[in-house]
């Protein structure tokens, strides 16, 4: 199967808007000794005083506070940035302990669902200049120096937060595969990149980390719902509808384009390409015209699920608009299970936050309710 480079820029969506996000704060030291001695009851003195076990057990105790304080900030950073409120919900979200891992960077937090996996790193001996370093490729030029090894998926990562005085950085690192991720675990090497000019090269591996996969669900439909385009004036179904907790899926079966450019009779492929892409286009091709059919249909399922909702069992709806990552262009077209010559198109469309299964009773399209339970 030929792909059109375009094809897969589809969907790729820079925004100016976004800002990093501001720095964890983190109580210090001193801060944290004077309020569990208060909390305790014992002043300075008495610390003082008596000897060395008491301060001994003092210090342990200061800095088992501060390794918790430090992992429940984290915590709450990652799941702001996932957007899980109820972690309980969500049982492909996993959270782990500091003390279960070995030195090195950790895991903080993790969702894996389907094709999508989402790590939250806390990575340590990063240097102010590195965060410095960093800081400037991303706000010059939308880049992070942060790239992720990890064969043969497609990763990519961005640092959250940084600490100075612990020299960390809490990563988010996104991978994503063409076909369901295997209930396993997937290592992921952490590397740092320099750049100049925009211009990135790669850096020698910084840290690795191994996340666990662990089995998911999806709720499955076969709707047979009619998805019509006003651009092609034809008409396809619906046939398979699939939601997991971060993925909406469907595949589309529609007719072939042989057939739709041979019932519209000669100059068919040149109307279609130039009415697609514009009347100034030279010299269409049949590439042209797979990719402007392939992206009408995508067209077509933006418009329908506009207004689409998902219904939960306490009665409430969520627009689905508010859930999908991509609020410009919902669906983009999953090239590995398309069959462009049998007419059969698979579309995903990733959500922003995790959906929980257990509570979903039905999804709304176009006024017409699907319950995902018979």
């Amino acid at each position: 199967m030929r792909v059109k480079l375009t094809d897969l820029l589809d969907d790729l969506e820079l925004d100016p808007e976004l800002l990093p996000l501001p720095e964890a704060k983190r109580p210090t030291r001193a801060r944290t000794e004077r309020l569990v001695l208060q909390r305790l009851g014992i002043s300075r003195r008495r610390v003082r005083s008596a000897g060395r076990p008491l301060l001994a057990a003092v210090i342990a105790a200061l800095l088992s506070l501060a390794a918790v304080a430090g992992a429940l900030g984290l915590l709450e950073i990652s799941r702001a940035d996932l957007g899980v409120t109820q972690p309980e919900k969500i049982p492909e979200y996993t959270e782990y302990e500091a003390a279960s891992q070995d030195a090195g960077a950790r895991l903080v937090s993790s969702f894996c669902a389907g094709k999508r996996l989402i790590a939250y790193v806390d990575v340590p001996d990063v240097t102010a200049e590195m965060n410095r370093a960093y800081q400037e490729a991303m706000d010059t030029y939308g880049l992070s120096l942060w790239s992720c090894r990890a064969k043969p998926y497609s990763v990519w990562a961005e640092a959250l937060t940084y600490d100075e005085s612990l020299q960390t950085a809490l990563l988010r690192v996104e991978l994503y595969t063409y076909e369901a991720l295997e209930p396993g675990e997937v290592t992921i090497e952490l590397c740092f990149d320099s750049q100049e000019n925009g211009h990135e090269t790669a850096g020698e591996v910084f840290a690795t980390v191994t996340v666990p996969v662990l089995p998911s669900e999806a709720l499955q439909k076969a709707p047979e719902l009619s998805v019509t385009s006003a651009f092609l004036e034809a008409s396809a179904v619906m046939q398979t509808l699939a939601l997991d907790a971060g993925t909406l899926r469907l595949t589309l079966q529609a007719p072939t384009l042989d057939s739709y450019l041979n019932a519209r009779g000669d100059g068919a492929l040149d109307t279609l390409v130039k009415g697609y892409f514009g009347q100034d286009t030279e010299n269409p091709t049949e590439l042209d015209a797979q990719v402007a059919y392939r992206r009408s249909w995508n067209g077509a399922l933006n418009e329908l699920f506009a207004d689409a909702a998902l219904e939960f069992a306490d009665g409430t709806q969520t627009p689905l608009s508010a859930l999908f990552e991509n609020s410009a262009c919902f669906f983009s077209a999953s090239l590995s299970e398309t069959r462009d010559e049998l007419g059969l198109y698979t579309f995903e469309a990733a959500l922003s936050t995790p959906v929980a299964l257990a509570d979903v009773q039905a999804i709304e399209i176009a006024g017409q309710e699907i319950p995902f339970a018979d």
